[in-house]
């Protein structure tokens, strides 16, 4: 059975070697690796962008896939911005063709039958798991916003001036300033 390494679980030469000299390499280099992630953000992310643009240009030669990468620069600049978490996106791009691929596949093995799927053990299982963890996280996130307390109701909050002075039920008010026993307040 061919498994991940793809010659029944032999594996090549090659990856051992790659790996023996990423190793070697990479061990005298820790200092410069430590030392790069000191440097500021104004200087690296320029640099880090103008060695994207060579990598993608030198590709292809295609203006087109510059440009590509400016659009879905910006669009993740303004992902970030609102909020929305960069991992789905991403995850979405590596796995995507994959995943078609495999359910091009699994539709011709039981001939665009969709309920196939149900039918076997391991993939009805984890459609299942699907289904729950789809259903389950919204209802969870709505139980936790709805058990937070309300935030303090700040609009009755009024500005104090010489015109109005604290009264005695508010903090700092009359009531508050104590003062001890013997203090010079208290003589005559």
């Amino acid at each position: 059975m061919a498994g991940p390494t793809g010659g029944g679980g032999r594996r090549s030469g090659g990856e051992g070697i790659g790996n023996l000299f990423l190793i070697i390499l990479s061990m005298p280099l820790i200092g410069l690796f430590v030392r790069v992630l000191r440097v500021r953000a104004s200087v690296l992310a320029p640099l880090t962008v103008l060695i994207t643009m060579i990598g993608v240009y030198t590709i292809r030669s295609s203006i087109f896939d510059m440009l590509a990468v400016v659009v879905l620069g910006v669009a993740g600049y303004l992902m970030k911005k609102v909020g929305l978490p960069p991992g789905p996106l991403v995850l979405a791009f590596v796995l995507g063709n994959l995943l078609e691929t495999d359910f091009r596949r699994s539709m011709r093995m039981f001939d665009g039958d969709v309920t196939g799927f149900l039918g076997r053990p391991v993939s009805a299982t984890l459609l299942a798991l699907v289904v729950v963890f789809a259903v389950a996280v919204p209802l969870l996130s709505l139980r936790k916003k709805r058990r937070q307390p309300a935030p303090p109701d700040t609009t009755t909050t009024v500005e104090r001036t010489p015109d109005h002075p604290r009264t005695a039920a508010e903090p700092g008010g009359p009531s508050e300033e104590r003062h001890h026993p013997g203090s010079p307040l208290d003589r005559p």
